[in-house]
This record gives C-alpha cells, sequence and structure tokens, in this order.
C-alpha cells in the first residue's frame, strides 16, 4: 500500500513540475491563438443554441400539428352535425311542394287582377280551408326541423322564410275578416254600416287572394334555396 502512496505522490510532484514549467508556455500559445480560439468558443456556443432552438422549434411544430388536428376533428364534427341538421330539414321539401300545390288550387291558379267579383265570392267559400293551410304552414316554419338549423341557412332562406311567416299571419287574419255576412246581421245595423262591413270583407278577400297567389312563388323559392344548400353540404336529395 505504501508503495502505491509513494507513487502516487511522486505522479503529483512531477506532474506539478511538469505543469509549472509548460503553464508559460500555454499563455503564449493562448496570447497567441486568442481570436481563433474566441471564435471557436463562439461558434460552439452557437452551435449549443442553435441545436436547442431547433429542438425547440421541432417540439412547438409537433404541438402545433396535434392542435391542428384537434381543430380539424372538431371542425369534422361540427360538419357533420350541420349536415344532419341540414338533411333532417331537407325531409320537408314534399311538405313545401303540398303546400305549394294546396295554395295554387286555392287561388284558382291565376292572379287575382283578373278575377271578377264571381271568382272572389267562390274563393270566399274556402275562406277556413285557406285559414287553415296557413295556420298549418305558419305551424310547419316553426317546427324544430326549422329552429335548429336556422343558423346555417344563409341570407336567401332566411328571408324567404320570413316573408312567409309574415304572410301566412296576414292571411289568417285577411281570412277572418272575408267571413260571408249574412242578411239578418245586416239588418240590425244601419245602411252606411252595411256598406262599411261590406267593404271590409271585399278588401279582405282580395287582400286574402293576393296572398294566396303570392304565398306559392316564396314556397318555390324557398324549396330552391334548400335544395342549393343541400348541395352546399354534399347532400343527395334524392336519397331522402
Amino acid at each position: 500500500m505504501w508503495r502505491y502512496l509513494m507513487w502516487g505522490v511522486t505522479g503529483g510532484v512531477i506532474g506539478a513540475l511538469g505543469a509549472i514549467l509548460a503553464f508559460p508556455v500555454f499563455q503564449a500559445w493562448v496570447r497567441e491563438f486568442q481570436t481563433l480560439i474566441a471564435g471557436l468558443l463562439a461558434v460552439a456556443a452557437a452551435a449549443v443554441t442553435v441545436q436547442r432552438m431547433d429542438a425547440t422549434i421541432r417540439t412547438m411544430e409537433k404541438t402545433d400539428q396535434a392542435a391542428e388536428r384537434r381543430h380539424q376533428d372538431t371542425r369534422n364534427l361540427m360538419i357533420r352535425a350541420d349536415r344532419l341538421k341540414i338533411e333532417v330539414l331537407l325531409t320537408q321539401l314534399i311538405n313545401l311542394s303540398f303546400f305549394s300545390d294546396s295554395f295554387r288550387k286555392l287561388a284558382h291558379s291565376r292572379p287575382s287582377d283578373q278575377w271578377t267579383a264571381i271568382d272572389y265570392e267562390d274563393f270566399g267559400k274556402n275562406r277556413e280551408q285557406l285559414h287553415g293551410r296557413a295556420s298549418e304552414l305558419a305551424a310547419m316554419l316553426n317546427e324544430t326541423p326549422w329552429i335548429a338549423s336556422a343558423g346555417l341557412w344563409g341570407g336567401a332562406v332566411t328571408n324567404h322564410v320570413n316573408i312567409l311567416k309574415g304572410m301566412t299571419g296576414e292571411l289568417m287574419i285577411a281570412a277572418s275578416y272575408a267571413a260571408p255576412i249574412s242578411d239578418a246581421e245586416l239588418k240590425k245595423v244601419s245602411p252606411s254600416e252595411q256598406q262599411r262591413r261590406k267593404d271590409l270583407r271585399s278588401e279582405n278577400l282580395k287582400l286574402a287572394a293576393r296572398l294566396a297567389n303570392r304565398i306559392p312563388h316564396n314556397i318555390d323559392g324557398l324549396h330552391e334555396r334548400l335544395i342549393d344548400l343541400g348541395r352546399q353540404y354534399d347532400i343527395d336529395i334524392t336519397k331522402l
């Protein structure tokens, strides 16, 4: 053991003497190449910095890619949900066709400005049926498929729906005021009141006729806009 200790001490002394002798030489070498050494150290530091930045960028890219995948997955889920709402809404197309045909038949399938007094009286006989159809159409436009998909329609569909809601409301009121007036009722009032009631009924019959003529055109416009909306979501109308 003492032998190993002596060897260690001897080696340490020799190393120390060598360092003392070599230090001036080392100092001179450093002074001579200090610019080169500084440059090499700067390059090494830059390389380490670039390596760390590259690792950081790769980590950020992976994070961004994961966020983009989550965003795309969320978007796809929303699109599927929106598409389902539109598919349910498009099942109403057959109902729209029914209402369009029904109003056309009640309005004699020709513009009201071509009607005679007899046509208006004949039209008035369908007053209750007309009121019922307008009420049914208004109710349909307030059902769940329409309410649930309202945010997806766009301006054209929204405009047609709002117009139809307004027109059906007006038609129901006009049809109510267009009720026939019996002779017994007229005998109870003065001649001026009789004329006022007849004029009021006539005005509401004409208004109801105009509305009954216009409603089918708006229904057809809504029908077309819904088909366009279905195409935007790649929905095959024929399979609904």
